[in-house]
């Protein structure tokens, strides 16, 4: 029963550590934007895959690639790397398919890549001729940690970008929406004060212009000052401030006159 339960527990880590292959062809296909059903390059790692399980499957019923003795202890045989091999030859389809691909991929998500496909494909291709079980696991642990590491923190740069983008273009949007008609009747006020009050004329051009300028700049600048509370932002950088409130009231004087 305990030879049983050993060749159980071997099978499983054989199993788990073949399960590896696939997963970073799917993550490949997946951040190139390819469909994992038509890709040539998953079909043949699943196909290596599947050739890898169907091998174990068969050592759990025969002495062929390995041996459990009634001491537990576990005896490889010179036939144990041919179902190792498929899985190398998998990670080195991978890694080719990766290659291919390269230009698809942005410089931190390949060298995350590499990062995984690399050291595994060593540590599978020893391993098919030395247990090197501990450090198989240990290895491919960091390595995927890595990997997933690199690929979290691009993600999160993304969308920081992603989110500064658009507060930009609704900064943009905000300038745009400045009414029309309001710029028509500051023009129009600025030309009957130009013969009725040429300083208060002078004061509402120069209001005006203050004006235009601060919208102007807050794109530049890229800072989106309408999402923030006015009392964290100075008076001074406020595009919608006392110079729009100083061309309103001279419309209205210009109206009344």
């Amino acid at each position: 029963m305990s030879i049983i339960l050993e060749k159980i527990v071997v099978y499983f880590e054989a199993l788990l550590a073949s399960v590896l292959v696939p997963l970073p062809t799917i993550l490949l296909l997946h951040y190139c934007g390819e469909s994992v059903k038509s890709s040539k390059l998953f079909h043949t790692v699943i196909l290596l895959w599947l050739i890898c399980f169907f091998a174990l499957s068969i050592g759990q019923f025969t002495n062929w690639f390995y041996v459990v003795t009634p001491n537990n202890e576990f005896i490889r045989t010179s036939l144990l790397p041919l179902p190792m091999l498929p899985l190398v030859l998998g990670m080195f389809v991978n890694i080719v398919g990766l290659i291919r691909r390269r230009k698809k991929l942005s410089t931190r998500y390949l060298v995350a890549f590499l990062i995984f496909l690399l050291p595994f494909t060593g540590f599978l291709t020893v391993h098919a001729f030395i247990d090197i079980v501990p450090f198989l696991f240990s290895g491919v642990g960091i390595c995927a940690l890595s990997m997933c590491y690199i690929i979290v923190s691009d993600q999160i740069i993304h969308n920081f970008h992603q989110q500064r983008e658009i507060a930009n273009q609704r900064a943009s949007v905000m300038v745009l929406q400045m009414r029309p008609h309001f710029i028509y009747n500051t023009m129009m006020s600025i030309y009957y004060l130009c013969k009725q009050d040429a300083d208060k004329a002078q004061q509402v051009t120069l209001d005006f212009t203050t004006y235009l300028r601060k919208n102007f700049t807050a794109v530049q600048a890229k800072k989106l000052y309408r999402s923030r509370t006015s009392s964290n932002i100075p008076k001074r950088t406020l595009p919608w401030n006392r110079h729009s409130m100083r061309i309103c009231s001279a419309s209205i004087m210009t109206l009344r006159i």
